[in-house]
């Protein structure tokens, strides 16, 4: 089950925003692409898990339907998102190649002026 949190309306136009620039980006603008907060005890993590590394982001892919929901626990960062919809566009990827390619992008996109 999954539980919508109330959040500020400036939050929402800044991560819609966001979410349409990377959208852009990747070529990505015929997916619809939803957001859902989730509550951090609907995540259960092992005790070997440091604190700092006890969020979650993940993203619910529907290929058909050409749609996606990114879940988190946090508020979404620019990096985030990029690494999420990396996953749509290059579904096939390992992880270690997303977080390569999520790097280098990341800083094409939101850093080099």
């Amino acid at each position: 089950m999954v539980v919508t949190l109330e959040y500020d309306q400036s939050k929402k136009y800044l991560r819609l925003t966001m979410i349409e620039k990377v959208k852009t980006f990747l070529q990505l603008q015929d997916w619809d692409i939803q957001t859902q907060s989730i509550l951090k005890n609907q995540v259960v993590y092992d005790l070997t898990v440091p604190l700092k590394d006890r969020y979650f982001i993940g993203v619910l892919r529907d290929f058909k339907n050409k749609s996606a929901i990114l879940y988190h626990d946090r508020d979404l960062r620019q990096r985030d998102v990029l690494h999420e919809l990396l996953h749509i566009k290059y579904p096939s990827f390992s992880e270690r190649k997303i977080n390569i390619l999520e790097l280098i992008l990341n800083y094409l996109l939101f850093i080099k002026k």
